[in-house]
């Protein structure tokens, strides 16, 4: 497909804290969360007033990309897509199919409040049919995984004896290059007991002039915070999450091959266009999700640094982002305005993690 110049998402990021409801959950650890991570999810959302036609065009479409990737195994993008179908339509059946992403990438509690969210609601017989009977599926998945051992690092997926998916070559070379880039901490395998945290041992070269970070456990009242040598958010490059998002975000496959010509090129203007005004908005979560469906439908490095940008606004060491950045950085056709920008967002990322104070506090996000 042919297509002219495009601009790539940046701009200043809002003052404050940015909204964002990760797609992994601390609950590996706590039984419970936050209400207001429940209400951010639950939150109305904010849509373009589009002529009908166009709406419903692209609602299918949407829907369609989501149960493609659903059928795949990538439930991380098959979230993007259905989330996108929610903020193009207000209809149950999308958001429902976002939460039951959430349930796949492990999110067993948060699908749980969800779900008892929205049986509070007025609901279709349909609807309150699937509701209840994934509620059932949550509550299982919650009882399975208490009775789980436990053992040290991020949070899994519920079949934590299941072996990662190989990584494609490319994928493998871009970690190895992130893990080797900071000195990342060693892991005590142990078994914990419920609400127990795992023990993290600085390996011992660690610089000695470099205090801890100390992790804000959610807010959770009887737990203690967890605290980390610098660096240490390089757990993330071991855990599932990281690897399984960034593996189906580049996956080689384009998206809806099925759409070709003129409506493929509508859909990824309507793509871009929603990521944009989204980024305007100050939506940053809305907006990453925007531009990983329009770069899993053609590809471009535009859309794929626009949707590390969005992440770099979420979380400003975000472990995603810098990879995106790597990867663009080691593709054969990539402009000089390209490549110019990757370079300054990874000199910008990198020097946020170098500034990052002892006292800070931080949620350990495994995939942002």
């Amino acid at each position: 497909m042919q297509l002219d110049v495009v601009l790539v998402a940046e701009g200043a990021r809002a003052s404050g804290a940015a909204l964002s409801t990760p797609r992994y959950e601390p609950s590996w650890f706590f039984d419970e969360i936050d209400d207001a991570l429940v209400d951010a999810c639950m939150r109305p959302r904010r849509r373009e007033q589009v002529s009908g036609e166009t709406r419903e065009w692209l609602y299918r479409h949407l829907l369609a990309c989501g149960h493609e990737a659903n059928a795949k195994g990538h439930h991380f993008m098959a979230h993007a897509w259905f989330e996108c179908a929610y903020l193009t339509k207000d209809d149950l059946s999308a958001f429902i199919s976002s939460v039951n992403m959430r349930m796949r990438l492990g999110q067993a509690t948060l699908a749980s409040r969800l779900y008892e969210r929205l049986l509070q609601r007025t609901l279709t017989d349909a609807h309150r049919e699937v509701v209840e009977r994934k509620l059932k599926e949550a509550t299982g998945a919650k009882t399975s995984r208490s009775h789980a051992p436990r053992t040290a690092g991020i949070p899994q997926d519920e079949d934590r004896n299941r072996p990662p998916p190989p990584a494609p070559p490319r994928l493998r070379s871009l970690c190895l290059t992130l893990a080797a880039s900071l000195s990342p901490l060693t892991l005590s395998p142990l078994t914990l007991a419920p609400h127990s945290r795992p023990s993290l041992s600085p390996p011992p070269h660690s610089h000695p002039s470099l205090s801890p970070i100390t992790l804000a456990p959610h807010s959770h009242p009887s737990l203690p915070p967890l605290t980390l040598a610098p660096h240490s958010r390089r757990l993330t490059l071991a855990s599932r999450p990281f690897r399984e998002q960034l593996a189906q975000l580049l996956d080689p496959a384009r998206a809806a091959q099925e759409v070709e010509g003129e409506e493929r090129e509508r859909l990824l203007k309507l793509l871009r266009r929603r990521g944009h005004a989204c980024n305007e908005e100050h939506e940053y979560e809305n907006a990453h999700y925007w531009f990983d469906c329009a770069y899993a439908l053609e590809h471009q490095i535009s859309d794929l640094l626009s949707a590390a940008n969005m992440r770099l606004k979420l979380v400003d060491i975000s472990p995603v982002a810098e990879a995106l950045y790597l990867h663009v950085l080691t593709e054969l056709h990539v402009s000089e305005r390209e490549k110019a920008m990757a370079e300054r967002k990874l000199s910008q990322l990198k020097e946020n993690t170098r500034n990052l104070s002892a006292s800070q506090e931080y949620t350990l996000v495994a995939e942002l």
